[in-house]
């Protein structure tokens, strides 16, 4: 079993982002417990509180700079009982509010990844499905997804909907990869997706990445 735990300190001097006042601080902590009574599984749980401050508009007393709060906890279990099988699953809860609850917004998300390797071609391949529901753009989640060669991806999500992803890599005597990855989000609150020039019609959004490597 092992231990983690920090907290940050921090003060700003001037205005910033919406924060329209002089010397505000905050603190940042984090404490982490993970556990492991296996090789191949490992589990780890760790809860975080950031303490800020920002505006707050009254709709009757006007603009305030309150202490923002959010809390978030974790939950994390990777199991890998042979070279060519593994799992991943995390859930999480964030709640956000300003001092004394005020504005409150809860939110969370469970996910999944399952992968393999192939033992008759050097094929690779994970699949990933995600759950998630927010109250408010605030209480948003960021979740980890595996990425291409050399990169990973940690996309935020708000709103009820759901996040499938596939992702497949070819390799051939470590001189020739060969990567590919679909991702497709479904939002079960919303017929438009984005606005501006990035708006979609409808509640879908796919995304495909490819990537080739050779080495000589």
């Amino acid at each position: 079993m092992k231990i983690l735990c920090y907290a940050d300190f921090f003060h700003f001097f001037y205005r910033r982002y919406q924060v329209d006042r002089d010397h505000t601080s905050g603190i940042d902590g984090l404490f982490q417990l993970s556990y492991s009574p296996l090789n191949s599984l490992v589990m780890l749980i760790k809860y975080s509180h950031k303490n800020k401050a920002k505006n707050y508009t009254s709709d009757s007393d006007g603009k305030y700079v309150l202490p923002y709060i959010r809390q978030r906890i974790h939950y994390q279990l990777s199991y890998k009982p042979c070279e060519i099988f593994w799992l991943k699953t995390a859930a999480e809860y964030v709640r956000t509010s300003y001092y004394k609850n005020i504005n409150s917004s809860n939110g969370g998300f469970v996910n999944g990844t399952l992968g393999t390797k192939l033992s008759f071609i050097p094929m690779q391949i994970s699949c990933s499905g995600a759950w998630f529901h927010t109250q408010s753009y605030d209480s948003r989640i960021y979740m980890y997804e595996p990425g291409l060669l050399y990169a990973f991806s940690m996309p935020s999500f708000y709103g009820r909907g759901s996040r499938w992803a596939v992702n497949l890599k070819y390799s051939y005597k470590d001189r020739f990869i060969i990567q590919g990855k679909w991702g497709i989000t479904c939002y079960n609150d919303r017929d438009k997706i984005s606005s501006g020039t990035e708006e979609i019609q409808g509640n879908r959004k796919a995304d495909l990445q490819l990537q080739l490597k050779v080495k000589w």
